[in-house]
């Protein structure tokens, strides 16, 4: 590593080691920016980003707009530092599932690429415990969390909030939790289902059923808006009768839906499933029913985990970017982590069809090929 690179750690060491000799006590100014940048030759960015790594390990009280004091010895935590340097952790419910897997080895080759540690929790939480789990991370010693919310709810919100004030850099991932000032990174899954939608409707299908999960969370909240604002647009009305909410594991419920949606007089000639792992359910209870894909209803999904490639028939299918949404996340933590003042940032990325273009959406464009998110 050249010189330059290590900069910020020679000031961290200094400061860190003015703090443990008894040099500077609890609540003593620390060194201004400006002060530390003249003592050891750089720009200013070297002393605040060791400021900010010292914040973080709780040796250092900041507030804006002030000079940073030294905090209480009960403040201060273990890091996770090996060769110190900072260690970001990423959260995911389903490291089994390939999506999941997608996302952190995007975070973790992110990471890698700028010489920081990282590392992943593989955890499923009711509501309580993820308040809590949100809540203590700034304690178990990472510089930065990735997070996928796996509930929208009041109390998610407000330990994401407590953690932006106290300058704790946490990004979310695949969702966003409601009313919310906080980083995220996710799919336009709005723009996705819009999408979907439009493709079916431009072959011809005039009567569109839509199948969903009981789950009350941005992803299914945003690609139901992105279905009905296609049939909005296009004059076609949306019937209630073709939508119908889920629990993708239990066959009963899938079958329940597949059968009453089909039992209409003039049942639908086209099926989006919200997610691939419905689908193959789906599909199931359709040849059940003697009903064949395509020829009789076509049949199309949101197709993350690449399961339909098994299926053995036509599908219109179209993913995230799962990978590109690990690297902007760790992207994004490495900026706050450095910069605790940085706008929030909120940012869709484009999803990703197979063979055929994707029409513009509210948030923007997608493409074929993997692109860069953008700023909503």
């Amino acid at each position: 590593m050249d010189n330059k690179k290590e900069m910020h750690r020679e000031i961290k060491e200094y400061l860190r080691d003015l703090i443990e000799s008894g040099k500077l006590t609890e609540n003593a100014k620390m060194p201004s920016e400006h002060d530390l940048a003249k003592k050891f030759g750089v720009n200013r960015n070297w002393p605040r980003r060791a400021l900010r790594e010292l914040e973080v390990e709780g040796y250092v009280l900041r507030s804006q707009g002030k000079r940073s004091v030294v905090a209480p010895i009960s403040a201060r935590r273990q890091a996770f530092c090996i060769g110190k340097v900072p260690t970001l952790a990423i959260a995911l419910p389903e490291y089994q599932d390939l999506f999941d897997r997608t996302i952190a080895d995007g975070f973790m080759g992110y990471a890698a690429q700028h010489e920081v540690h990282s590392l992943i929790y593989n955890i499923r939480l009711d509501e309580e415990d993820e308040c809590k789990f949100l809540l203590k991370a700034p304690e178990i010693g990472i510089a930065g969390l990735a997070f996928w919310p796996q509930h929208d709810s009041p109390g998610v919100a407000e330990a994401l909030a407590v953690l932006r004030r106290r300058h704790f850099p946490v990004v979310q991932v695949d969702r966003y939790v409601r009313d919310t000032e906080t980083d995220f990174v996710v799919t336009d899954n709005e723009t996705m289902m819009h999408t979907l939608t439009t493709r079916m409707i431009d072959r011809g299908h005039k009567r569109i059923a839509f199948i969903s999960v009981f789950e009350d969370v941005s992803s299914v909240r945003d690609r139901v808006a992105g279905f009905n604002r296609a049939l909005k647009e296009h004059g076609l009305p949306i019937n209630e009768k073709y939508f119908s909410s889920v629990y993708p594991a239990d066959i009963a419920s899938v079958r329940g839906a597949v059968t009453d949606i089909m039992g209409y007089r003039e049942p639908p000639t086209a099926i989006l499933c919200i997610h691939d792992n419905l689908a193959g359910n789906v599909l199931k209870e359709l040849d059940r029913l003697d009903y064949r894909v395509p020829e009789h209803v076509e049949l199309a999904a949101v197709d993350d985990m690449y399961h339909t490639q098994t299926m053995g028939f036509p599908l219109l299918k179209i993913r995230q970017q799962g990978g590109e949404m690990g690297r902007v996340a760790a992207e994004m933590l490495l900026s706050r982590l450095y910069d605790p003042d940085l706008p929030v940032s909120q940012q869709f990325l484009p999803p990703v069809m197979e063979g055929a273009n994707i029409h513009h959406g509210n948030h923007g464009s997608a493409h074929l090929t993997s692109a860069p998110g953008y700023t909503r």
